[in-house]
């Protein structure tokens, strides 16, 4: 019988592979439906300034300065003041960004695509007013998901998204007449829909008065603020710099860019944000065992990464064609964006260090590593993306920046209080060694069906990718097993012997 934990972790990965596919979805349809067009490199950049804005500032600050010091106040009537304090000032800095954000978000849609011609900026304009809109209700969102994870409640912050990506989706798919203003009003309606969904738990429930009073709790938690804000920059600080690079060099990069990132993003966080999520308020609380849970996490989020990034860089042009290549979306569309993926696929395990490694140290309140090895990734990926003369060369400086920041953060693990031992260097090696030959095997075998994956259809790239990963993940599997489960023999016996010569 598997254990709770086990379970509930089942259960965040079942939600959060709903939620991920129905994202998916939306962003397929909207590529058949606008293809790599002006039209959608306007809405995109429109989307990312004001998503970019609240990732930047509060997506990260949010959980990190939030979980740790609720999880520390014993008495229920001060945590509910301080849950209720800590919704006011996000909803009402979320406000104040909103505002501003309609009354001058023109001069920041060149900062997100700078390739947008005049036409483009002006398609962008509405739409970005729109969309500021929606700063209040995901910051309401994200305070009240931070609280359910503190409270135990894993599963609903797993999939707040599942309604409004199916709305989205169905939109999309069926009532969708190329205006980029009405999607957006949709995009609105969604990010409302998920915050009435996170809402459910607490209906009926006595509300604490809002309140804006810095009491000592309020003030220790946004005393971090800083610190764990400017720590969160490097994925949505990469991603924004990616996308605005690939644009400088190509109108429409920043469309093939964002696929590519959409498949990257995807992809870790099934694997990864389940665990992370789960984690991060084990690790944040009194009585648990950080060094075990750490090195639990990060080898089983090493164990799915590894095999899915070499898979997913040799395999890169039949998935994006498969999930993209339909509609307005090219075949050239296709191919730059595959070529993108493959250089930024690879770097999926340091994605999932990055994550794991600045939860463990938000939750010893040590922000400012996670700081300085944050602004370490996003200036490895300003340099690196300014220097890139071809748009695939944009992915990988994401992951260069997602390389330095793990590496960084792996260099202080010994600062943390329980930082996990060297059994957790010797499984990642032992890991990389048993995928690694994933990716030159992955290569060999498609290179037998010798088909083009932007020119082949999608059944002749489905069977590639079954007749490829397949044979090779059940390989890994069959490999993987025994490295698993004879520590697992090996401690078992330990313990058993060492509770027979207790009872002798």
């Amino acid at each position: 019988m598997r254990s709770r934990p086990v379970r509930t972790v089942l259960f965040m990965t079942g939600l959060t592979v709903l939620a991920k596919a129905l994202g998916l979805a939306r962003s397929l349809l909207f590529s058949a439906a606008y293809g790599a067009t002006e039209e959608a490199a306007a809405f995109l950049a429109a989307l990312s300034v004001p998503l970019t804005l609240f990732d930047l500032l509060l997506s990260a600050a949010v959980p990190g300065c939030f979980i740790p010091y609720y999880r520390e106040t014993e008495d229920e009537t001060e945590a509910g003041r301080f849950a209720a304090g800590f919704f006011t000032v996000t909803v009402s800095v979320c406000t104040l960004l909103s505002a501003a954000g309609v009354l001058f978000g023109d001069p920041l849609i060149p900062l997100a695509a700078p390739g947008l011609s005049g036409t483009g900026r002006a398609l962008a304009s509405g739409p970005v007013r729109i969309l500021f809109l929606s700063l209040p209700f995901i910051g309401g969102t994200a305070v009240l998901s931070a609280l359910c994870q503190a409270k135990g409640n894993y599963l609903l912050p797993a999939g707040v998204s599942v309604l409004s990506n199916l709305l989205l989706s169905v939109w999309l798919a069926f009532f969708d007449r190329g205006n980029v203003t009405l999607l957006s009003v949709l995009f609105l309606a969604s990010w409302g829909l998920q915050l009435l969904t996170v809402l459910l738990p607490f209906l009926g429930q006595p509300v604490p008065k809002p309140s804006f009073r810095l009491n000592g709790r309020m003030k220790e938690a946004f005393s971090s603020f800083l610190p764990v804000t400017l720590g969160a920059w490097l994925l949505p600080a990469g991603a924004f710099l990616g996308a605005r690079f690939s644009s400088a060099l190509d109108p429409a990069g920043n469309v093939r860019f964002d696929c590519a990132y959409q498949i990257f993003l995807l992809t870790g966080g099934i694997l990864v944000f389940s665990l992370s999520q789960y984690l991060f308020p084990k690790l944040a609380g009194k009585g648990e065992q950080p060094s075990a849970l750490l090195e639990t996490g990060v080898l089983s989020a090493l164990a799915l990464t590894l095999p899915a990034g070499f898979l997913l860089s040799a395999l890169s042009g039949e998935v994006v064609s498969v999930l993209y290549r339909h509609g307005a979306f090219t075949p050239a569309d296709a191919e730059a964006s595959a070529a993108i993926l493959r250089l930024l696929a690879l770097f999926l395990p340091f994605f999932a260090l990055n994550e794991l490694l600045s939860k463990a140290f938000y939750a010893a309140k040590k922000p400012l590593i996670p700081l300085f090895a944050s602004l370490s990734g996003v200036g490895t990926v300003l340099v690196l993306s300014a220097l890139a003369k071809e748009p695939p060369f944009t992915g990988a400086a994401l992951g260069a920046g997602l390389t330095v920041s793990s590496g960084v953060l792996l260099l202080s693990l010994g600062k943390l209080p329980s930082p996990p031992g060297k059994r957790t260097a010797y499984g990642a090696l032992l890991l990389l060694a048993l995928s690694f030959p994933l990716l030159p095997a992955a290569e060999k075998l498609r290179e037998v069906t010798g088909t083009v994956p932007a020119a082949a259809g999608i059944p002749e790239n489905l069977l590639t990718l079954a007749v490829t990963a397949i044979p090779l993940l059940l390989l890994y599997a069959c490999l993987l097993l025994p490295a698993v489960l004879l520590p697992t023999r090996r401690k078992a016996a330990k313990k058993s012997d060492h509770n027979r010569g207790e009872s002798d």
